[in-house]
């Protein structure tokens, strides 16, 4: 452990110990002057105040990497304050974009569909989501790139079980789902029939259908504080954008090419969002940038999950290892259990789940049966 063992006391120990443990937020502080454990609340927020901002949920594994080394000090009989870890102050970024696939929109219009079945029942309305399928389906096509003129444009038989006649879209099979669900509803939930051939109907043939019609449903939503925020969130401009700045970050991922603060932004980027337009150009960029950040912390949430989440079932391989001799029960529930984590299947969550369970119930009470017997020897 090059870089940490100076700064991390007994380091190499608990490597030994727990081979598998994330040591990527322990690792932030190999540049202090003083062990980590020793460090007082107000010391170590000194360092963490200069880290890049991090998601709630990053936060939280990596003060669970901080806390798991401290209880393990704690355990060799070092004098650790842990009860600090909950204190220290990591900067948090605040997510605003939210949506960097169409995995995601099916998210939150399943938040939108669940807000709107409370209200529904509490208020003792007649809730539809037939109502909202124009919106989410004019949701997908926009985040793909077409434009809300393209969207209208739209014939009703232009939209097929393989995909939008006439564009080269890659929708995933629940997008298609979703767009085959519009194209087939007839009639609304208030049973008033959809009128026209076109994609995007109306039941009154006297309706202008415009760009703001694509997102009128949403905004006659009647949204409470905590869920305001989907309005915007799902509203067909605002998807196409993310849409946008998506198909930018893959150009950059892929081309290795890469927009810069403080630098002429390039023509490729330009020719991507459609304008020349100098206030356009600086507004989208600083825009593009921060989803580019928030994106870069999504993933790198989604990677600290995935770590602590291998961490989680190694450390209970350890730990039931040293416990497997104690009896014939925990010995079969062990081998269920590495059976179920080496296959890997959805099946086997639940199955895993229960064991954790089990097993922690066990591991603890086997911990008191151990602390009243050193007792009872002192």
């Amino acid at each position: 452990m090059k870089g940490v063992k100076d700064v991390l006391y007994l380091i190499s120990e608990y490597v030994s110990e727990y081979p598998y443990r994330n040591l990527q937020s322990l690792e932030k502080f190999k540049s202090c002057p003083k062990y980590l454990h020793q460090m007082s609340l107000d010391e170590i927020n000194q360092v963490v105040k200069h880290w890049i901002p991090l998601t709630e949920r990053t936060a939280y594994k990596q003060r669970k990497q901080i806390l798991n080394y401290f209880k393990w000090l704690q355990s060799k009989g070092e004098k650790v304050n842990s009860s600090i870890v909950d204190k220290i102050e990591i900067p948090i970024l605040e997510k605003h974009f939210l949506i960097y696939s169409t995995k995601e929109l099916k998210y939150y219009y399943n938040e939108l569909f669940d807000y709107l079945k409370d209200f529904a029942e509490k208020n003792e309305i007649q809730f539809s989501k037939s109502i909202y399928y124009m919106c989410y389906a004019s949701g997908i096509l926009s985040f793909y790139g077409l434009t809300e003129e393209e969207i209208i444009a739209l014939d009703l038989l232009d939209i097929q079980s393989d995909g939008v006649k006439g564009y080269d879209l890659p929708l995933t099979k629940d997008d298609i789902e979703i767009l085959m669900t519009y194209r087939n509803t007839v009639k609304l939930g208030n049973r008033k029939p959809l009128l026209g051939n076109k994609f995007i109907r109306s039941t009154h043939s006297k309706t202008t259908i415009d760009a703001s019609y694509l997102s009128r449903p949403l905004w006659r939503v009647n949204f409470d504080q905590e869920h305001l925020y989907l309005k915007k969130l799902l509203s067909v401009n605002n998807l196409y954008w993310l849409g946008v700045y998506s198909r930018i970050f893959q150009y950059e991922d892929n081309s290795k090419a890469k927009l810069e603060v403080g630098k002429k932004s390039p023509q490729w980027f330009i020719d991507m969002i459609g304008s020349d337009n100098a206030a356009t150009i600086s507004f989208r960029k600083k825009d593009y940038i921060e989803y580019r950040n928030e994106l870069l912390s999504a993933y790198e949430e989604k990677k600290y999950e995935d770590i602590d989440t291998s961490n989680d079932l190694n450390d209970t391989n350890i730990e039931i290892h040293k416990e497997i001799e104690i009896n014939t029960d925990t010995q079969e529930m062990y081998s269920a259990l590495t059976k179920a984590i080496n296959e890997q299947s959805p099946e086997s969550n639940n199955t895993i789940l229960k064991m954790f369970e089990s097993l922690t119930n066990k591991i603890q009470s086997m911990e008191n049966e151990l602390n009243t017997l050193k007792k009872s020897k002192q």
